[in-house]
């Protein structure tokens, strides 16, 4: 023990009457009350970081799932975007009938046969109107 707490318990003693061994419990009863509520507000601090780490990894979780349907929701987005992109290539592939006969016009060799069959629709179809206009 400290020379100056000695010679401070003794000074309480003469002037008091309260023995050194009475100091010392009153001090250690003081510095033990301290660390009751140190250890108090330590606990519910614990407590209260303890349920913020839960919240986190609930939320964390929560973001997983749906990272996990967006992931899916993403590929099946993207399968469909590949079997639209085929049947667009499948159909740009395929020509239709009224392009085969423009790219047949431009053809020279071609053309004079061309013109002669549509002319021959064609007088088909107005002497049908005629035909029909006279009856």
């Amino acid at each position: 023990m400290p020379i100056v707490r000695l010679l401070c318990c003794t000074l309480c003693y003469q002037r008091s009457g309260t023995k050194p061994r009475q100091v010392h419990l009153a001090h250690a009863q003081e510095e033990c009350e301290e660390l009751r509520s140190d250890k108090t507000n330590a606990n519910w601090r614990i407590k209260e970081l303890e349920q913020k780490v839960q919240d986190q990894a609930r939320q964390i979780a929560d973001m997983s799932d749906l990272s996990e349907q967006k992931h899916a929701e993403n590929a099946a987005l993207q399968s469909d975007m590949a079997e639209l992109r085929t049947e667009l290539e499948r159909l740009q592939r395929v020509t239709n009938p009224v392009d085969q006969i423009l790219s047949e016009l431009k053809k020279s060799e071609a053309r004079d046969e061309i013109r002669s069959v549509i002319s021959e629709i064609i007088s088909g179809v107005v002497e049908d109107d005629r035909e029909e206009s006279m009856s």
